[in-house]
């Protein structure tokens, strides 16, 4: 099912939990299917992204996000540990010249072996723990009632995720290293998920700019990846020239998405808000859906 609003909702409420509940269910089948290959990891973790998006569009007095938020967020690090491992040992085969180079083998061990990330048996306990996690949830999803009537109550919680990210922007540009990037990164991947949630209200211009911020928040990603690689690598002592070449790719990541970010999330969040109200309301308009389509 798509992620995004439906024009046969009554309302944008019962959306939000229609999409919670979808994205929820397809994570528990994922975990109940036994997949525990990088793109699996990768999907649950994009899952429990989609989810906190829609509960960051929920009023708080509505429904008790904060602790629906931590549970979700819980469950997220479960798996962070194998998406850390994959990513970098990804990250390491595309750097390295020769992955089978037998000078690089210690190197690549180190990056697979730190978070068990070639032990299937763990792989499996930490899907089987974030299975259980999100099924502690599962009810109180199944019965929330979000009393969201039209866009215009969601309208500020659409704008503070743009500003969240636009704050953090120059920051995160200035000193890209720490915590300051990868909170940048989070912001930018929310405020994406929710853009994306529109997509059907002006289908070409949502793709554009939903496909554009996440491209923003894949080079974002890359550039943290990188710097976590080239620590590593450098901690331990190993293949000092792939630590030059994941410095490199950091700074050519960080250079394409500077300009990027300030077009993306540079002045006109208001501006864009009311276009959003405007082609929200003529898409709910009878003959709406043909109308988007042809937008």
């Amino acid at each position: 099912m798509e992620f995004a609003f439906s024009r046969k909702s009554p309302r944008p409420g019962a959306d939000l939990r229609r999409i919670a509940l979808d994205r929820l269910a397809a994570s528990l089948a994922l975990g109940e299917g036994g997949a525990s290959d990088p793109a699996a990891i990768h999907e649950l973790r994009r899952n429990i992204k989609r989810l906190r998006a829609v509960i960051a569009l929920c009023r708080p007095d509505a429904i008790r996000t904060r602790r629906i938020d931590r549970a979700l967020g819980e469950a997220g690090r479960l798996l962070a540990p194998l998406r850390e491992s994959d990513a970098l040992t990804a990250l390491f085969d595309s750097l390295a010249p020769d992955p089978a180079d037998p000078t690089l083998s210690a190197a690549r061990l180190l990056l697979s072996a730190s978070a068990a990330g070639d032990d299937p048996a763990a792989r499996a306990a930490a899907i089987a723990a974030h299975s259980a996690a999100l099924a502690t949830i599962r009810d109180e999803i199944a019965r929330w009632r979000i009393p969201v009537a039209d866009f215009a109550e969601l309208e500020d919680h659409f704008r503070r995720t743009r500003r969240n990210a636009r704050a953090l922007m120059e920051p995160a540009l200035a000193d890209p290293r720490g915590e300051t990037l990868h909170d940048w990164r989070k912001r930018v991947k929310t405020h994406g998920l929710q853009v994306r949630l529109l997509h059907p209200i002006r289908p070409a211009r949502i793709a554009a700019e939903a496909g554009a911020l996440d491209r923003l928040g894949d080079l974002l990603g890359e550039a943290r990846d990188c710097a976590i690689l080239a620590e590593r690598l450098e901690a331990a002592d190993l293949a000092p020239s792939l630590v030059a070449a994941a410095r490199q790719r950091e700074a050519d990541c960080l250079a394409a998405a500077a300009p990027a970010a300030r077009a993306l999330l540079g002045p006109g969040g208001k501006a864009q808000a009311r276009r959003w109200r405007k082609w929200w309301a003529a898409w709910k308009a009878p003959g709406g859906r043909k109308a988007a389509a042809r937008a």
